[in-house]
């Protein structure tokens, strides 16, 4: 009996060790090997253990614990539903979920968790009024489930419900004021409520509480920047690049405010840099299409704005953008053939194409009147002379034009 008792003790050591190395990372693979290895040992264990007790019913073991390792297929099944969920086997996950919570008896601050897991899953595959439902039964069971809160928040901003996303995030800012990640979720609120003053503040709010995270700050930026203060979201994209000189978002936020401040060189090589780096991003075509034309390289803005249209033809944008490049050049056929496409995408923005100063010559053209007289509720009521306050937006096209 006293070997056996040393080998219980030794068994104890190593489902101890085991243990310890699932808490830490690793991966899948080798987190299902221990697993494994943490069935076989506990097994032992608990033979071990009960040929003690069977032999000493009075003995007062030391290792109880261990016997709570009963609970091993509990944690793996728990594992399962996890990982479906980490590689967004989303249905999957939420039947593993139910499962557990029908299988397994668990104090209300366990299965709130369960819950709130099962939210998220729930809100990726657009179940949205379900993933509230669970989000709110969750918080019935704890009312401190931060990951519960946090997340009803993001399912209620998918929902395009920014006010009450924003009540949701305030609660977990009171639970938790460092929560970074919800002040960045207020402000992203606000942003879509077009508060960009207060969006500015909860992005200014996220960044003190994750200095270094890229993704707050150039929200803060383009809060700064949508706010017309350019040098000051040129600031925070320079910043952003010296953490990480790679990052596409803080090099088009760079390249934007440079091209607002009148920088078009600089702007250019923010432009260039970020093609390069994201080749496969439409945003940085079109702020080269945009740069090239206002420094008069109308051929070279013709092939960016092309490239645009092959990433992503469903954007307006470029296309009016080449209207504009083929008016400039007198490719009449070209630019009628973009307007028409360019509305047809998105109506609202026919009166500002019509509007635009390089169409001037195209006016009296009957194709032209045709097109424009879709539109002439929306062109009479449109100041052209406002829709460029900006030289920069009007000169790339206008000052060439040909007569």
């Amino acid at each position: 009996m006293k070997i056996l008792g040393i080998l219980i003790s030794i068994l104890s050591i190593i489902i101890a060790i085991l243990i310890a190395r699932i808490q830490k990372k690793h991966s899948q693979k080798d987190k299902d090997q221990i697993i494994e290895e943490l069935f076989f040992f506990t097994d032992s264990l608990k033979k071990g253990i009960q040929l003690l007790k069977n032999k000493f019913p009075d003995i007062d073991i030391s290792f109880n614990w261990a016997l709570e390792i009963k609970d091993l297929p509990k944690v793996k099944l728990l594992d399962s539903a996890i990982r479906a969920l980490n590689n967004d086997d989303y249905s999957t996950a939420i039947d593993l979920f139910r499962y557990y919570l029908n299988l397994y008896q668990l104090p209300n601050c366990d299965k709130s968790s369960i819950l709130s897991m099962m939210g998220i899953a729930l809100r990726e595959l657009k179940k949205y009024s379900e993933a509230i439902n669970v989000f709110d039964e969750s918080l019935r069971l704890n009312p401190a489930n931060v990951p519960a809160w946090f997340n009803k928040g993001v399912t209620l901003t998918c929902m395009n419900i920014p006010e009450e996303a924003i009540k949701i995030y305030i609660e977990v800012v009171k639970i938790d004021p460092k929560h970074a990640s919800a002040w960045n979720n207020i402000g992203t609120a606000y942003a879509m409520l077009s508060n960009y003053e207060e969006a500015r503040k909860a992005f200014k709010k996220a960044v003190e509480n994750d200095p270094y995270n890229e993704y707050f700050l150039v929200n803060m930026g383009t809060s700064l920047f949508t706010l017309g203060r350019y040098s000051e979201a040129l600031e925070i994209a320079n910043i952003v690049l010296i953490f990480n000189n790679k990052y596409c978002k803080a090099v088009h936020l760079k390249g934007m405010a440079l091209k607002k401040l009148e920088r078009y060189s600089e702007a250019l090589e923010a432009a260039n840099m970020e093609t390069l780096l994201c080749p496969s991003g439409y945003a940085g075509y079109i702020l080269k299409t945009h740069l090239l034309g206002i420094l008069n390289m109308m051929s070279a803005a013709l092939y960016c704005a092309d490239e645009a249209i092959k990433i992503d033809p469903t954007q307006s944008t470029a296309y009016v953008y080449r209207a504009r490049i083929n008016s400039v050049l007198k490719n009449k056929r070209s630019a009628l053939n973009d307007i028409e496409t360019a509305i047809s995408i998105e109506p609202g923005i026919g009166a500002e194409v019509i509007g635009y100063p390089e169409f001037e010559w195209l006016r009296k053209d009957e194709e032209f009147i045709k097109i424009s007289s879709k539109y002439e509720s929306l062109i009479s009521s449109v100041d052209y002379k406002k829709l460029f306050v900006n030289t920069s937006e009007a000169i790339w096209m206008y000052k060439n034009r040909k007569e």
